[in-house]
């Protein structure tokens, strides 16, 4: 048994931040508690969280902590917090054979997901099921995560 410290900063601290004793309340399952706990004994932001998890490619557990998130403990940091996250998963993406225009780069995850991105350095992600989204204009960024929007 190893001995790690768990997160005990007031969650109010940083709205973003998810701890293990959040995931418990919300009733994680026991294989998501463990894999956060061996991650982040600390706890972690929620960008970060759902970065880790994509890159696990645990998309499920990812589709769920979004869930819960945007439930129990939305906030503007929880939003800048999904936004970056969203932008770091897509700024590693590979250039599909459907993108068009210079520099184009769009990425897509999630059951019936589209997305559509026309404009100067325009960035989008969508996770979820039937997520949709577009942008259009100079340095545009949206974001969108759910089920059902």
């Amino acid at each position: 048994m190893t001995d790690t410290v768990e997160q005990t900063a007031p969650e109010e601290t940083n709205k973003a931040m998810i701890t293990l004793t959040m995931l418990r309340k919300w009733g994680a399952c026991q294989d998501g508690k463990s894999w956060f706990s061996d991650k982040f004994p600390q706890g972690a932001e929620y960008g970060e969280t759902l970065t880790a998890l994509y890159a696990d490619k645990r998309y499920r557990d990812a589709r769920w902590l979004s869930s819960k998130v945007f439930d129990k403990a939305f906030s503007a940091e929880i939003i800048a917090s999904d936004i970056n996250a969203i932008i770091k998963l897509t700024e590693d993406a590979e250039i599909d054979a459907n993108s068009s225009g210079d520099n184009a780069r769009i990425g897509s995850s999630g059951d019936d997901a589209q997305i559509g991105s026309s404009g100067y350095d325009a960035r989008i992600g969508s996770s979820g099921n039937y997520a949709r989204i577009d942008a259009s204009g100079e340095n545009s960024v949206v974001a969108s995560a759910g089920i059902n929007p």
